[in-house]
């Protein structure tokens, strides 16, 4: 059995019910951080010159995935290409197809510019366990069936790692890699600085990337007046649980800003701004998270 690690003992003596989504969606400080977006999300206004290229539109995070671009692609053909990849690697994992699922992940490692996680995925491939294992964690990561304290089934953590999870899901797990860690602490330390709030608390703990040189801002800590910021855990060297945990967070949190939220527990609201979707929000968290002046 896997090691429970501190971070999760944590959120697990908070109480044992508080690790499904829908007791989730009843903490307080859960219940406080979504209303705070629900009313402010739409409108943030966000620092155009901290992010690459020409902000097209309101400088606001509701306009942000609308200037997302990766790999010189617009947020209309990367949601195309996501697409894709998802459909591809659904149908290999259903047909226990190993080389398949193989080179659809390393297309996904090549289009998110990872290409760590490769010999990982090599290794289970030819041990002719890749399929059953994304099939596993599709299952562990489910946004309507996770919990926080039955994440052993997750072995492996990554920037590589999470775009694949994503993609493998079947409810838009958000990918959680640097950028979108970065916009989800920058998110809560303004709602815990509107609230006067130096701990963070532990289901609001977003863990973060390493700071990038004197260019970048990826931590609440790191900006240059970071007396009014709390501090984040740390993503870079975190286990696969803690990893999995802060992306299931996110989605069930993008969940309600898009109105999607599954089962009969939750009320379904209207979306943060018209016809924004969970992939919407996810890439506009992308947007900001590219540097943390933008909206800090």
């Amino acid at each position: 059995m896997r090691p429970v690690h501190g971070f999760i003992k944590k959120i697990q003596n908070i109480d044992r019910n508080q690790i499904k989504k829908a007791a989730f969606l009843r903490d307080a400080d859960v219940v406080g951080f979504l209303a705070w977006l629900r009313q402010n999300l739409a409108s943030l206004p966000v620092r155009a010159k901290a992010i690459p290229g020409a902000w097209t539109g309101p400088p606001q995070f509701g306009q942000a995935h609308q200037n997302y671009s990766w790999r010189g692609a617009t947020w209309s053909r990367t949601l195309t290409s996501l697409n894709g990849f998802s459909v591809q690697l659904s149908a290999a994992t259903k047909a226990s197809n190993q080389g398949g699922a193989e080179k659809t992940c390393l297309d996904i490692l090549q289009w998110g510019r990872v290409p760590r996680s490769g010999p990982d995925l090599r290794a289970l491939a030819g041990a002719g366990k890749l399929t059953g294992y994304l099939s596993a964690s599709r299952t562990t990561l489910a946004l309507a069936t996770a919990d926080l304290a039955l994440l052993g089934p997750i072995g492996y953590a990554s920037s590589g790692w999470t775009k694949i999870y994503a993609l493998a899901s079947c409810d838009d797990l958000p990918i959680y890699d640097s950028r979108v860690a970065a916009a989800m602490a920058g998110l809560v330390a303004l709602y815990l600085k509107s609230k006067s709030q130096t701990a963070v608390p532990p289901l609001l703990n977003f863990p973060v990337g390493n700071f990038r040189g004197d260019r970048l801002v990826r931590r609440p800590q790191d900006m240059p007046a970071a007396g009014g910021y709390p501090r984040f855990s740390r993503l870079v060297g975190s286990s696969p649980l803690r990893w999995a945990s802060a992306q299931i967070r996110t989605g069930w949190i993008l969940q309600e800003l898009a109105a999607a939220s599954l089962g009969e527990e939750v009320e379904r609201r209207a979306p943060v701004w018209p016809g924004a979707t969970m992939r919407d929000i996810e890439a506009g968290l992308f947007v900001i998270g590219y540097d943390l002046r933008s909206i800090l």
